[in-house]
């Protein structure tokens, strides 16, 4: 889509106003020629994915209209860079560094990280993120109904029910919960956070088998696996003062900007081109903003988490593994991230 809009700056000019973004997307998929064909395919595979987290109860891109057409403007003013022209000369510059006698060993490792590097996005593009999606679609139209018939609160509060509860309300039956359990239960979920869960439930985990035990094949996927879980999740001890946070040096380079707070949906609207954001933790969801933002620090994860992982992608700074910036760093402020030191200063 990037590619047809950069041959069609009058679909660009659809895009770029300052009237409403839904209008203004809207007129980009009714576009004539190649611009409007290449923005209709975007928007089917992009509108109903889950965005702002993992459940039904998170919105969809679609139903953020400002953040689209926001990260379309952005992936233009980047040139519309091809990522995999540049992972090409990358791997192709590394492979030069390898010694003769060693190159087909690193050509086979190189094969085999790609082919299942894919993966990442699976969630995202082909599981249930998507899914999801359509499900919130179709949760929301129940929900529009029952309240409709008085039956609950607001239309939101379906979501809150089970499914054999949404289908008692949508049928009329009266053994379905009450408005007021529905909007007690859309009080707490929308008020409790994640931080409230206990580290673990029971004892702590059994170390796994011994390696020895398995078979080659198996042993060496199983340490790749601890490996892979361990840089994934290990994180250093806070050392944070009220202008400092630390965390892990997850991706090089430094940058000053307006640090964004994002904890819950709405807050995904707000982001603005050249802004740092600032979570608990990031995921496949996070993705349709990176071309937005300047820099990346998180509460939680470690090298291999996907916030330090995609932020390394994208070529940006990331500090992970603070623990306490999204506490600490007030939305709005103007904060110095060094990916390379692991410290975010508020300038």
């Amino acid at each position: 889509m990037i590619e047809a809009l950069q041959d069609d700056p009058a679909a660009v000019d659809l895009l770029d106003t300052n009237g409403p973004a839904a209008e203004a997307i809207a007129a980009l998929t009714e576009a004539p020629g190649r611009a409007g064909l290449a923005a209709r395919g975007w928007l089917e595979l992009m509108a109903y994915r889950i965005v702002t987290g993992y459940d039904i109860v998170d919105l969809t891109a679609g139903e953020l209209p400002g953040l689209l057409r926001r990260t379309v403007l952005a992936a233009l003013d980047q040139g519309g860079r091809s990522d995999r022209r540049l992972a090409a000369d990358q791997a192709a510059r590394v492979r030069d560094r390898v010694q003769t006698e060693h190159r087909q060993a690193y050509d086979d490792l190189l094969a085999e990280a790609i082919s299942v590097g894919t993966l990442q996005e699976e969630r995202a593009l082909v599981c249930d993120l998507w899914a999801y999606g359509l499900v919130r679609r179709a949760v929301k139209e129940a929900g529009r109904r029952v309240a409709d018939q008085g039956r609950i609160a607001d239309a939101s509060h379906l979501f809150e029910a089970s499914h054999e509860e949404m289908l008692d309300l949508l049928s009329g039956s009266t053994s379905g919960p009450s408005a007021d359990q529905l909007a007690e239960r859309h009080t707490w979920r929308t008020t409790a956070s994640s931080d409230m869960a206990p580290k673990r439930i029971g004892p702590p985990p059994a170390a796994p088998p011994p390696a020895s035990w398995l078979p080659p094949a198996v042993r060496r996927m199983s340490r790749a696996l601890d490996a892979a879980i361990q840089v994934k999740f290990t994180e250093p001890a806070a050392h944070n003062e009220t202008s400092t946070v630390r965390g892990l040096n997850a991706s090089a380079g430094r940058y000053e900007g307006t640090a964004r707070i994002v904890i819950s949906p709405p807050d995904f609207d707000k982001i603005k081109p050249g802004d740092v954001l600032v979570a608990r933790s990031t995921t496949e969801a996070y993705n349709d903003i990176m071309p937005l933002i300047g820099a990346l620090v998180t509460d939680r994860g470690g090298l291999l988490s996907h916030a330090a992982t995609i932020a390394r992608e994208f070529g940006i700074p990331a500090v992970v593994g603070t623990k306490e910036a999204t506490r600490i760093i007030p939305d709005g402020a103007r904060v110095r991230v060094d990916g390379s030191r692991g410290e975010v200063i508020l300038v």
